[in-house]
């Protein structure tokens, strides 16, 4: 079930990224090369990839692992800065949220290892 359920919320998460661009954008910081459009785009498509991978079981336990390791570099790279600035409690909801899907996402990809 824990397959199923987190492969299907990552292809929203990942059509979110093309339909609220405008939101997605900004937070990608100055310092990474290229525009925050091309890595809003870039992420989103990742993230619809790997949910289609997982609910597929196409190299799951891979996509699951890269996109957990997706969620916590976007966790260190979108959220702690504003967090360790002084937050505000939007801020510290989405540091947490991305902290907690991070972690999920390696216990999923855990859990496709095969059994003793």
């Amino acid at each position: 079930i824990a397959h199923g359920l987190f492969g299907t919320a990552m292809i929203p998460f990942g059509v979110a990224h093309f339909l609220y661009m405008n939101a997605t954008a900004p937070l990608v910081p100055h310092w990474l090369p290229g525009s925050g459009v091309f890595w809003g785009y870039l992420t989103g498509a990742t993230f619809v990839a790997a949910g289609l991978a997982i609910l597929l079981n196409v190299t799951a336990r891979l996509a699951t692992a890269l996109v957990a390791a997706q969620m916590a570099l976007l966790t260190l790279i979108i959220w702690v800065p504003p967090v360790a600035r002084g937050p505000n409690p939007g801020q510290w909801q989405e540091f947490v949220t991305s902290w907690v899907l991070s972690a999920c996402g390696w216990i999923v990809a855990e859990s496709f290892r095969p059994g003793p």
